[in-house]
């Protein structure tokens, strides 16, 4: 029984629950929901980790150019993200390429904030699919400002690498604070 209790607790510790899907058109089956900065091309292909289409990003002019969307965040509050990356072609010469997913915040004063979600350090084509994946807590807002947009945003891979996206999540995250209560008690 007092093994029993000590798993129940541990378990209880460890729970987390996942509110409703953040993003439009996770499975990237057409461009919906979707943003290319400036001059970046992107397009659908039949390639996919999931469902299937994913989405193509080419003709980058720096390594922070690429795909992204928007999403209602709230301050303060936790977040799960993920995307599955396909790198297309590596850089000759070089070991591999850093991804990092990221979420750009735009403070309501015009001023950027970022969270890193997850980071894969030397990353090549060889790989296949990457998943990039982690949590985020939403800042309350740079000097004293709340922010009015949150974008879950692909970094890092040289301009001349070519990439994929496809299966992206952003997930509210509650972790059950009941347990902490209870074990008060």
């Amino acid at each position: 029984a007092r093994t029993g209790l000590g798993l129940l607790l541990c378990v209880s510790m460890v729970m987390r629950c996942y509110g409703r899907e953040l993003l439009h058109n996770t499975g990237a089956e057409s461009m919906t929901g979707w943003h290319c900065d400036s001059g970046v091309h992107c397009a659908l292909t039949t390639d996919h980790h999931c469902g299937s289409h994913s989405i193509k990003v080419t003709n980058r002019h720096s390594s922070n150019d690429g795909i992204s969307q928007s999403f209602n965040a709230t301050p303060s509050k936790m977040y799960e993200a993920k995307v599955y990356v396909k790198l297309l072609n590596d850089v000759h010469g070089k070991l591999g390429q850093t991804l990092e997913l990221m979420v750009d915040f735009t403070n309501s004063d015009g001023t950027h904030s970022h969270a890193l979600v997850a980071k894969h350090p030397v990353a090549t084509h060889h790989e296949g699919w990457i998943l990039l994946q982690g949590n985020l807590k939403a800042p309350h807002g740079a000097h004293g400002h709340d922010f009015r947009d949150a974008q879950l945003k692909v970094y890092g891979p040289a301009a001349s690498v070519n990439y994929e996206i496809d299966c992206a999540s952003v997930k509210d995250l509650w972790f059950g604070d009941g347990w902490r209560a209870w074990s008060d008690k």
